[in-house]
């Protein structure tokens, strides 16, 4: 992720650039401190090099699954030995096409759901890709009366997001689990109260959704939800059955926001001085992994990160990998044996295959 201002007009987000501000932060407890031991992890292996942009790996039953910025398509699916087999989410305005692919993982050994534009989910049968047959087989919309970053889908008929209904005027609850099937929605949790930034703004607009935008990954066994944050370094663990929330924060909202009279609209403005959040996350039935860089949003290189810090489900530290080059994202195979990387230099991108037994 890149660094950017979002403004909210109409529930559009646009992208105005990025600022100083100062610095309103008095605690700076870093990840890394709270982690007794650390491991540093070899280089590994390359599994799929050449590729154009790769944001997004993710790994089930010996298939590689990529989201790749390239100029045609978006995901691929390779063997574990690297050799391509299918293109899929291609851009463009047709059926299953798109012009932005935001995630994109396997929802169980037979499913692989792509998030399309922030509202849609489109469902491919694992089977029929392989078999050359590219065009999803469902797909869903969250309709106008949320506001939501990014979707989860928990099974075949639910989907859990990050938002609030907009007919809530205490704009306080930011956890959504919808049934497709009749659109009916649970929505609950309330904003950290330690976090001054979000006392503060605005409570008629879609600054505190803004801020704390969230990425929800399911545990395998779909009874347990992390979702981490980019502009608060922390996380949230969900509990499905009962919808308990474990928080996990070792920094607030690292963002001011600013209202501008001409427009009439608030933006959110980076703290340059603040931790950037974690970057991606992967997830066992045993514990949750996130990326992190341990840099603020001054620096430039702020979003890829070398370590991966292992979390048990109750948000207790339990180890830090160190990785020995920055990577954009990653996955971790069933086997919890081995970490799959995005790694991209200056003139393309690999998978590597990283042993962490």
């Amino acid at each position: 992720m890149k660094r950017f201002i979002l403004v909210f007009i109409g529930g559009v987000a646009l992208l105005v650039g990025a600022c100083d501000s100062e610095n309103e932060f008095t605690s700076r407890i870093a990840p890394l401190d709270s982690f007794i031991t650390s491991v540093e992890l070899p280089l590994g292996e390359c599994v799929i090099d050449n590729l154009v942009n790769p944001q997004g790996v993710d790994v089930r039953d010996s298939l590689i699954l990529i989201r790749d910025n390239s100029l045609g398509r978006f995901a691929s699916i390779y063997g574990m030995s690297g050799f391509h087999i299918v293109d899929f989410v291609h851009r463009g305005r047709g059926p299953g096409e798109t012009s932005n692919l935001l995630k994109v993982s396997f929802c169980n050994d037979s499913v692989i759901c792509a998030m399309i534009a922030s509202e849609t989910l489109l469902y491919y049968n694992v089977n029929e890709l392989l078999d050359g047959k590219v065009l999803p087989y469902n797909s869903y919309t969250l309709k106008n009366n949320y506001a939501f970053s990014t979707i989860a889908p928990c099974n075949d008929s639910t989907i859990f997001f990050v938002g609030k209904n907009l007919q809530d005027k205490s704009n306080s609850t930011r956890f959504c689990i919808c049934n497709t099937h009749n659109d009916d929605v649970v929505y609950w949790g309330e904003f950290p109260s330690q976090d001054e930034v979000i006392k503060a703004a605005p409570a008629d607009d879609y600054t505190r959704q803004t801020i704390y935008q969230g990425w929800p990954q399911i545990c395998p066994d779909k009874t347990k939800i992390v979702t981490y944050y980019y502009y608060a370094l922390g996380f949230d663990i969900i509990t499905m059955d009962n919808l308990q929330v474990n928080s996990v924060f070792y920094q607030y909202s690292a963002v001011k926001p600013e209202y501008i009279p001409q427009l009439g609209i608030n933006v959110i403005r980076e703290n340059e001085d603040a931790l950037c959040g974690f970057l991606d996350a992967a997830c066992t039935n045993q514990g949750i992994y996130l990326l992190y860089s341990g840099k603020c949003f001054a620096d430039a290189t702020h979003d890829i990160g070398r370590y991966i810090l292992h979390y048990d489900w109750v948000g207790n530290p339990i180890q830090c990998y160190k990785l020995p080059i920055e990577v954009d994202a990653f996955c971790i195979d069933e086997s919890g044996n081995n970490f799959y990387v995005c790694y991209n230099n200056e003139s393309y991108g690999e998978i590597l295959r990283i042993s962490i037994k």
